[in-house]
């Protein structure tokens, strides 16, 4: 097997040293070789080294600067490292090649909201949804956004779509728990919040949020339980 292939199977298998030792290998016969650096970038972003990933993709995007998922895996780096600005840079360069990149679109209106530019984030989220309406991923991002804008019609809307695509996606159980807690239908949150701790019942942020659900219930006793399960 190609070593940058076997790299991609360590990666998927969780094996993120050893994918990153494969790609190291690679890189110190070819140190130009554009899909190495851009399989090491982002294997560093999954393995949550931002900097040295931000470095790698800088190096693939200058030696491959047609690469649309260069730019955009770029772009999603430099967010992470909370640089909006920089990131919408790097992401108009992955649109200026293909305008209709719905990856880009996404991770460019994430960026923008992080700016401090919803109305635009809005934008390129509602693009990206119109064009990857089968992506749970661009359906939870639009949601989130639209939840942080107080549209909840419309976040409702987007999150009744994801969750009939994808009803075990349990990012979209949470944007549907806060919409409930929002409308302080707290029962019904509560059995959102027991149908996402069946998908992942170690899951800290839903004891969390079942506790939070609880107190609000006044059951108090059993609130301070499901924060205890949260630590």
């Amino acid at each position: 097997m190609d070593p940058l292939q076997q790299a991609h199977s360590l990666a998927q298998s969780g094996d993120l040293d050893g994918a990153a030792r494969l790609c190291r290998a690679v890189l110190a016969r070819e140190p130009e070789n554009g899909y190495a650096l851009f399989t090491a970038g982002f294997i560093e972003a999954q393995s949550g080294r931002f900097d040295e990933a931000a470095k790698l993709l800088a190096r693939s995007v200058k030696v491959q600067p047609q690469s649309v998922e260069g730019w955009t895996m770029y772009g999603r780096v430099l967010l992470d490292r909370k640089k909006p600005e920089e990131a919408i840079g790097a992401l108009n360069r992955a649109l200026s090649i293909r305008p209709d990149a719905p990856m880009a679109l996404m991770s460019r209106g994430l960026a923008f909201a992080e700016a401090g530019k919803q109305e635009e984030g809005l934008k390129d989220l509602s693009r990206a949804a119109a064009m990857a309406p089968g992506s749970p991923l661009v359906l939870h991002n639009l949601a989130h956004l639209l939840i942080q804008m107080n549209r909840h019609k419309e976040a409702k809307a987007a999150v009744d779509a994801l969750l009939r695509i994808a009803p075990d996606y349990v990012p979209g159980i949470f944007s549907r728990i806060a919409l409930l807690v929002e409308e302080k239908n707290f029962e019904k949150a509560l059995a959102e919040i027991d149908r996402g701790l069946a998908l992942e019942p170690e899951n800290p942020d839903l004891w969390n949020q079942r506790g939070t659900v609880l107190f609000q219930l006044k059951r108090y006793n059993d609130a301070f339980a499901n924060y205890a399960k949260a630590i």
